[in-house]
């Protein structure tokens, strides 16, 4: 197995990469809207948790459907964005954009204000969050939470 040193000095594994992303797509006769197994993807990644959810409204007030995770925090999370309406995920799936926040104790209170902390109560100290597009819609976005400040190998903002 190949590696490369990423952001920071983290080590990405390029193989554990490439094998987490080809399991994402369901075998043939599976009727799992994502293969793969997320507790191991989040191990790839060098993160604590991530999470897929679906989203029926992205504009304006809509529900979250989680699908896929790899934690009890990680679902816990999920649940609270779209019960309070606010945080990483809804704000993808309104803008069509990744949020990256790698230090939630350097977010602005009146940005997420009853999410952040509820959050640190959970433990997540960096957000991340990513569309997953479908034409030029985003049903789907996946969210990424960390323990501990700072991106996971290999993020970069650009």
């Amino acid at each position: 197995m190949s590696t490369r040193t990423g952001t920071g000095g983290t080590v990405v594994e390029r193989e554990g990469i490439a094998a987490v992303l080809g399991d994402l797509r369901p075998r043939f006769g599976d009727t799992a809207l994502i293969g793969g197994d997320p507790a191991r993807c989040a191990r790839v990644l060098g993160v604590d948790g991530i999470a897929v959810s679906l989203t029926t409204n992205p504009v304006g007030p809509g529900l979250g459907e989680l699908i896929w995770y790899a934690s009890d925090a990680s679902a816990r999370l999920e649940d609270l964005q779209y019960t309070q309406g606010q945080g990483p995920g809804p704000e993808t799936a309104a803008t069509c954009t990744a949020v990256m926040e790698p230090d939630l104790s350097r977010v602005a209170p009146d940005r997420w204000p009853m999410l952040l902390p509820d959050a640190l109560d959970l433990g997540v100290r960096a957000v991340f969050a990513f569309p997953l597009h479908v034409g030029g819609r985003v049903p789907r976005h996946a969210d990424i939470a960390a323990r501990r400040p700072g991106r996971p190998g290999g993020f970069r903002r650009e």
